[in-house]
């Protein structure tokens, strides 16, 4: 008698490469429309350059509590590490863009675009973690 072969389940990592993944796009998806959103805005208001970076960072930093939280909402758990790594995608998504299209920017703003991207995906990872459906 042939012993029964066990189905193999799809090991931790692999389901979590697939959900950072998708919650990646769902931010990229995010920053897109609130960035488009401030476009639409700013066509009709006359603002400086330093208000564009700013609405730009609070635009990335949306997108990547986003993708935190949604990467973190099934698992209920391990929050600050998959928002981390949320953030850093969703960062070297932006600079692998910024090479692209050839723009250039100071050091400074691409820490500052860093430290934001993670910050916000490890809160938004940290409040999904810690939200219970009752």
């Amino acid at each position: 008698m042939k012993a029964h072969k066990r189905k193999k389940k799809a090991s931790i990592l692999e389901q979590y490469r697939y959900n950072i993944i998708l919650s990646v796009i769902g931010g990229l998806t995010i920053v897109a429309v609130s960035i488009s959103i401030c476009a639409l805005v700013l066509t009709l208001l006359d603002v400086s350059i330093k208000v564009i970076s700013i609405l730009s960072n609070i635009c990335i930093g949306i997108g990547s509590y986003s993708a935190g939280y949604f990467s973190a909402v099934k698992r209920q758990r391990s929050g600050i590490l998959s928002g981390s790594i949320c953030g850093i995608l969703i960062f070297l998504t932006i600079i692998f863009f910024g090479i692209i299209f050839n723009i250039h920017g100071n050091i400074i703003s691409k820490i500052s675009k860093l430290v934001i991207c993670v910050v916000c995906g490890q809160i938004g990872g940290i409040k999904s973690a810690n939200t219970h459906n009752a």
